[in-house]
């Protein structure tokens, strides 16, 4: 049972660690769209490119950054309708896909491993039915030792009841002697 929780942090971590990943992509994708923009923008098409692209290394992007801004921007320029078409961003698919496949397997082995097999292997394997067993036994026995001493909590009513019934009829016999006595 202590599999489990370890698949669940691993999980989380790897989540975060994809999250980070993809904020990071938006960034750089971020900054190369302001590139284009930069170079798209007709006071400094006319300018030197190595002018250009020392202002953007300078700005913080690199050299794949800046070549894939330089090449986007070409397309803005040749493009008739002027929509700059957007890259297909690669995506973490495959790592989401493997982390949800360990997290399904860890879930499944708890599923099998604590529910399914006892079912299957009878009562002497699992330790819940186990522990349901000692409590039913236990329970019954409370139960007969409950029974047991009703009965003899009644017994001795009725045996009190009886005795007080006796002292009121001598103590009502021995009135009526000391009144006749009078």
């Amino acid at each position: 049972m202590t599999e489990f929780p370890y698949f669940f942090f691993i999980y989380k971590y790897f989540v975060y660690l994809d999250y980070i990943m993809e904020q990071n992509e938006a960034a750089g994708n971020n900054l190369v769209e302001v590139a284009v923009n930069f170079l798209s923008n007709p006071k400094v098409k006319d300018s030197d490119l190595s002018t250009k692209k020392a202002f953007l290394k300078k700005k913080g992007l690199s050299d794949d950054q800046i070549e894939e801004a330089i090449r986007l921007a070409e397309k803005r320029v040749t493009s008739p309708t002027g929509v700059v078409p957007v890259p297909a961003s690669r995506g973490y698919g495959f790592l989401n896909w493997a982390w949800n496949l360990a997290v399904l397997a860890g879930v499944t082995y708890y599923l099998i491993r604590w529910y399914v097999l006892p079912w299957f292997q009878g009562d002497n394997a699992s330790p819940v039915v186990e522990q349901l067993g000692a409590v039913n036994s236990s329970l019954t026995e409370l139960n007969g030792n409950l029974v047991l001493n009703l009965s003899k909590l009644s017994e001795s009513t009725t045996a009190i009841q009886q005795s007080l019934a006796e002292q009121q009829s001598k103590l009502e016999h021995l009135a009526t002697q000391v009144s006749s006595l009078q």
